[in-house]
Parts: structure tokens; sequence; C-alpha cells
């Protein structure tokens, strides 16, 4: 499909993404109709490099009657070690990080969208309307969503970067393999790294 939209004329060449910065990004500059990307994302290079667009967010696409393909996810994941010589003192800093309103208007929301009522409806009156609205569609995908899909299996960094990269995504664009040869290397190749995995 990636390839099909390519050759229309419909998504940049592979050659041209590859070689975008943030600067010439066409979405961040205003010359692509749409992006995806994590919600608070929107906040950062668009906005910057673009900052007389009018964005808005929205539901991912999906077929008429289908289920939501939207998740929520936490942008940070804090935790404290079984054998951690200051589990209290680590407990507190957590707790004031995750549900202090004083802590997050300092961080005004640059790690996403906090997880507390509190916090949220604290930092709405001084963020910017971009921000506002990054909470308001959270808000909006609490209503209707999927349960967060598990973590990636351990070799996942592994496989994106040293097959499905380069063995499957640039040869496909590049036209060097059809799709189908590409998805039998993918799996060969996974497979092979999968069960390496202890």
């Amino acid at each position: 499909m990636h390839l099909r939209l390519m050759k229309a004329g419909a998504v940049d060449t592979r050659q041209s993404e590859v070689a975008y910065t943030p600067e010439s990004n066409p979405f961040n500059t205003g010359k692509a109709a749409m992006n995806w990307a994590w919600s608070n994302q929107i906040a950062g290079d668009p906005v910057k490099y673009c900052p007389d667009c009018k964005f808005a967010l929205t539901w991912t696409p999906r077929l008429k009657g289908g289920k939501s393909a939207n998740y929520l996810k936490p942008s940070m994941y804090f935790s404290i070690p079984a054998h951690s010589k200051h589990p209290k003192e680590a407990a507190l800093f957590i707790n004031y990080f995750t549900n202090s309103v004083e802590a997050n208007q300092v961080l005004l929301a640059d790690r996403g969208v906090p997880i507390s009522s509190v916090v949220k409806e604290g930092l709405k009156p001084v963020l910017p309307a971009i921000q506002v609205a990054i909470f308001n569609y959270v808000s909006m995908v609490e209503t209707d969503s999927i349960p967060l899909p598990p973590p990636d299996p351990a070799k996942f960094a592994d496989i994106r970067n040293n097959v499905f990269y380069p063995e499957v995504l640039d040869p496909v664009l590049y036209e060097q393999k059809t799709p189908e040869e590409a998805v039998a290397t993918f799996r060969k190749m996974a497979n092979e790294i999968l069960a390496t995995q202890k």
C-alpha cells in the first residue's frame, strides 16, 4: 500500500523521507495534510516550524463499525527497583512528579498529559492552546480506546533496525524486492532472532 501511495504521489518518496530534518519535514512545514504522531508530539516541531498552521487531532482511522485503534500509553514509566536503598524517598518523588500541580507547572506537560485530573485542571489555565487541545484529545480517546498493547518482545529493536528497515521497508520502496519476497525474508530473519531470545 505504501508503495502504491508513493507511486501515486500521495506520500513522499523513500529517498525524501530518509533525508527529512525537523525543518524540512512536510508536516512540520505545512506541506502535508496529515501525519501520525504521539499526542504530545504535536506541541513540539510542528508548532515550532509552522507557527501559523492550524492543527487538529483526531482518531486513528478505522473501518466503518470497526473497533478503535487508539490506546492510552504512559509517556513515562516510573518504577522503584526491589533492591532500592531508598524506596520511601523514591515513592515520594514519583508522587510529587505525578500529583503536584506545582511540579507540573514547571514541566508544562512536556512529557505528555498528566494522569492526575487535579493536575490537568491546574495546568489548563497556563498552557498554550495547542496543549489544551492535546488534553482534550486524550480525554476524548479515554471514552473509546482499546487496551494498551503488550510490551514489544525483547528483540524488537534488533528486528526493527536490522531486519524490517534494511531487509523489508527499503527494498520494497526502492523496488528491489516484491512485498511477498520481503515478507518471506522478514519472517525467516525475525524468527531466527526470536529463537535466540532467552
